[in-house]
């Protein structure tokens, strides 16, 4: 009898890619996919998967409760939405969602904490033109204080 028995061995799968997460800084960043998905409770909801600097680190998935059924977490998903929309150099909501690939943006990222574990958090959003790039790497930079806005929180 195998210590294993019942366990699946996956011929397919492969090693790790090498990416870390990204350590506090502002980084380049360009918009991977956005897609529309449904909340546990029920609620559409927005994810926009975020290329972090260069190839080498993981890409980051946010969360954008658009449309959430307490109106004071829809305000402030709406806020955090027009900040990212503005970062990408529109003056509004496109028509379509997929117009966000490929749209460019610096975010100020820091680590969030829980249970051990360390988390990509973002904490504001950048234009890619913003005159703070120059003063950039590819990679990342030291804080800026030109965010578009720091993430509003309910308390």
């Amino acid at each position: 009898m195998s210590d294993f028995e019942g366990v699946d061995f996956f011929k397919d799968v492969p090693l790790s890619t090498g990416k870390t997460v990204v350590e506090p800084g502002v980084y380049d960043s360009c918009i991977l996919q956005i897609e529309e998905v449904q909340t546990m409770s029920g609620d559409k909801a927005m994810t926009v998967l975020f290329e972090l600097g260069d190839k080498s680190n993981f890409d980051h998935k946010e969360y954008y409760n658009l449309w959430h059924s307490n109106p004071d977490a829809k305000r402030i998903s709406n806020e955090i939405f027009t900040q990212l929309v503005k970062a990408v150099g529109l003056d509004g909501l496109p028509n379509k969602k997929e117009e966000f690939i490929g749209k460019t943006l610096r975010l100020v990222v820091d680590h969030d904490k829980r249970d051990e574990k360390i988390f990509t958090k973002i904490k504001g959003y950048l234009s890619s033109n913003d005159s703070d790039s120059a003063n950039s790497n590819a990679n990342q930079t030291e804080g800026s204080s030109s965010a578009v806005g720091a993430k509003p929180t309910l308390g």
